[in-house]
């Protein structure tokens, strides 16, 4: 990317002095931009003062929010996969065709980062990206894409961007974009095709061509990919009250469209075939069906440490079943066949008993989720929590997860682990004993009736000093 800047010092320097960045240090973190009242009109001024535009377009104005590093997070939050750390501006870039923008930030603070990404061909990695200047920054994009801020940086107020010149793509900001606005931006010129869907933690971008073949009711839908986000916070054990690491996570969920592969999760995004691209846009289904939705976005909140011996498409689906409770549908796993095939791997000689050789993941799944009907809701925040807090360094994952689970539910699980067939080392057989847990009466091994999840459970956690 071929970039020049130049700086107006001076007016620079007397924005700065004035009581804009003061309103503004009072904006919700998540707003994606200042749209009323006092500081929008200061806000204007400020960059009518940088830029020397009389009248400057409110539409264009950007308050920066803070996302912590996707290195960060993940050492905070230990999750699947690192959340996208980009802001939307509702901004495009044409490759060669330069552009405009103003960055009014108080002097020493770090500056924000614009990237520019190219999911017009659906390549995450083909993008670029460059730290902006304070003042004006004159661009000329070597790559066609969207717009993005990513900024890691704590300043002393948030900084505000001013794109003077840039094609603008459909926006819906979840909260602030009315149903009028939404109309017409989608009846302007979009040359670069894309339509984008912003809530306080999730980002969706799609082709304009999917968004408008099947239009969805978007006010629920971005209720409803809210509502998930919310059901997984507790699942971890997060909420917005808390400080690290039990807060929420500052980065984004960023659904994409694609062209390639089917559904998948990876850094940054989760991406969804364009020919399945309707069912993620319908809210109803992702209320009760929506188990690839549930999955993929699991996989980005599925945490390591209990992930041995191929367990990824296992334990993600802990989350899975939970949305699928949440929205009082029948789980997954509750059929006459799971019931069978469970109940077979259960009447198998102590010896021959191995869970690892289970072939079917939802089999394995089952082994999780007794969990969370003998011991309730608070089971998996509890333990999630704990994991976070603690920062346990262990060699080995299972006999860690069986430890961790005994010590959370207050019970001694060692006889229920084994009758799955996971072996409890000596190690962990003198762990457990030197907690002095309650002994595990119940066999909540045999408990598989998958859909009656209750808030206590069936067992309940103990009291515990732990």
């Amino acid at each position: 990317m071929k970039i020049s800047i130049r700086l107006e010092r001076k007016t620079l320097g007397a924005a700065l002095s004035g009581a804009l960045l003061v309103l503004l240090a009072g904006v919700p973190a998540w707003a994606q931009s200042v749209n009323k009242g006092s500081a929008l009109d200061q806000a204007l001024a400020s960059v009518s003062e940088v830029s020397g535009i009389k009248l400057p377009d409110k539409n264009r104005v950007l308050v920066v929010e803070r996302k912590r590093s996707i290195s960060d997070e993940h050492a905070i939050y230990k999750l699947g996969a690192p959340w996208s750390p980009f802001q939307a501006t509702g901004f495009v870039a044409e490759k060669g065709k330069p552009f405009t923008v103003y960055l009014i930030i108080d002097p020493d603070d770090v500056c924000p980062n614009l990237d520019i990404i190219n999911l017009g061909k659906y390549n995450w990695d083909d993008q670029v990206g460059q730290t902006l200047k304070p003042g004006k920054n004159e661009i000329t994009p070597t790559k066609s894409g969207i717009m993005y801020i990513a900024n890691p940086h704590q300043q002393k107020r948030p900084p505000v961007v001013y794109f003077a010149d840039s094609p603008m793509m459909p926006l819906y900001r979840h909260g602030k974009t009315t149903r009028e606005e939404w109309k017409t931006m989608l009846k302007k010129e979009n040359p670069y095709g894309m339509v984008e869907i912003v809530t306080q933690r999730t980002m969706f971008t799609l082709t304009a061509e999917k968004f408008k073949k099947t239009p969805p009711n978007i006010e629920k839908l971005c209720e409803t990919l809210e509502e998930i986000m919310s059901v997984y916070a507790r699942l971890l054990g997060l909420s917005e009250k808390n400080p690290p690491p039990n807060d929420i996570p500052q980065n984004v969920m960023h659904i994409i469209e694609v062209d390639a592969g089917y559904m998948y999760a990876t850094n940054c995004r989760i991406a969804f075939h364009r020919d399945v691209i309707h069912e993620i846009l319908d809210y109803q289904n992702n209320r009760k069906s929506g188990w690839g939705l549930w999955h993929e976005i699991g996989h980005m909140h599925q945490v390591q440490e209990y992930k041995f011996n191929d367990m990824s498409e296992v334990t993600v689906n802990i989350f899975s079943l939970e949305a699928q409770a949440h929205f009082k549908n029948r789980a997954r796993i509750d059929s006459p066949e799971m019931r069978t095939a469970i109940q077979k791997h259960l009447a198998l000689p102590r010896n021959k008993r191995d869970y690892h050789k289970i072939g079917d993941v939802f089999i394995k799944l089952a082994m999780f989720w007794q969990l969370r009907l003998a011991f309730g809701e608070d089971f998996y925040p509890k333990l999630h929590r704990y994991n976070r807090e603690h920062n346990p360094e262990q060699e080995d994952r299972q006999q860690y997860f069986i430890q961790l689970s005994s010590r959370i539910s207050g019970y001694d699980l060692r006889p229920f682990f084994e009758a799955w067939g996971l072996s409890v080392s000596p190690q962990t057989e003198d762990a457990i004993s030197k907690l002095k847990l309650r002994k595990l009466t119940q066999q909540i091994w045999r408990n598989l009736n998958f859909s009656q999840v209750t808030s206590k459970g069936r067992v309940g956690v103990a009291p515990s000093k732990y």
